[in-house]
């Protein structure tokens, strides 16, 4: 394109299009001695952006006019005529860039996403001398007897529901298929997936009891490793 003084006049008066923008602003980058003949010192030293610049933006530009302050002074001169090109591109691709911004806030609403904190181990103890009634974060609902003890994690764990029962309990599960509900009680592991159930192991009986009311339960060994239980018990309801 070829670059006369008329274009670059218009292009000082703000008369340009946005192509010509492009093609001047490269041009005087290229020669930035041109410079002198349309900014003065006057117009150096006056010299304002109405453009409100992203930040990453206005930071470069402070740092180049920060590293300028310290040159020679046989070098100065040159350098305005630089700074004033650069901050001319600049000034472009800042505005490109706040037009890209709010195209994505158009087309990409923000969306608010709750986080859950770190799981909490909870312990929770009976010595009311009466049930207590105890709802879940997960909709499930427990009847915890007296002189009974119940852990949980609180959220539950990703993929999983672990409560670990001392005593007594009745258990009314929340149906969730994809985060197995198991109470460990000493040497056994009942696994329901939606059901209610109630399961007996106090520490100081050489018995653990399991009654299912509703839906389907399975019961095996808490230990994986040191496997008290040969085989895995099925319960239907009614079965203990």
């Amino acid at each position: 394109m070829n670059i006369t003084e008329e274009l670059i006049e218009r292009f000082f008066q703000d008369k340009c299009s946005a192509e010509d923008v492009g093609y001047i602003t490269a041009y005087l980058d290229k020669h930035p001695d041109i410079l002198e003949k349309y900014m003065g010192e006057e117009d150096w030293t006056a010299f304002k952006s109405s453009v409100k610049l992203h930040p990453a933006v206005s930071q470069k530009m402070l740092s180049a006019i920060r590293s300028s302050t310290y040159v020679s002074v046989k070098r100065r001169v040159w350098l305005r005529y630089v700074a004033a090109a650069s901050v001319l591109l600049l000034a472009i691709a800042g505005i490109k860039y706040l037009i890209a911004v709010n195209d994505i806030k158009e087309t990409n609403p923000v969306v608010n996403v709750s986080v859950e904190g770190a799981p909490v181990f909870k312990t929770l103890k009976n010595n009311t001398g009466k049930v207590e009634r105890i709802v879940l974060n997960d909709g499930s609902v427990i009847m915890l007897e007296a002189n009974s003890e119940l852990s949980y994690y609180e959220p539950f764990e990703i993929n999983k529901r672990s409560i670990y029962l001392k005593g007594e309990a009745f258990f009314k599960v929340a149906k969730d298929k994809t985060k197995p509900f198991t109470v460990y009680s000493n040497e056994i592991a009942t696994t329901a997936l939606g059901t209610e159930f109630r399961v007996r192991a106090f520490e100081n009986s050489n018995t653990i009891s399991v009654k299912l009311f509703e839906g389907k339960v399975v019961i095996n060994s808490s230990d994986s490793v040191d496997k008290k239980l040969a085989t895995n018990f099925y319960l239907l309801p009614g079965d203990e």
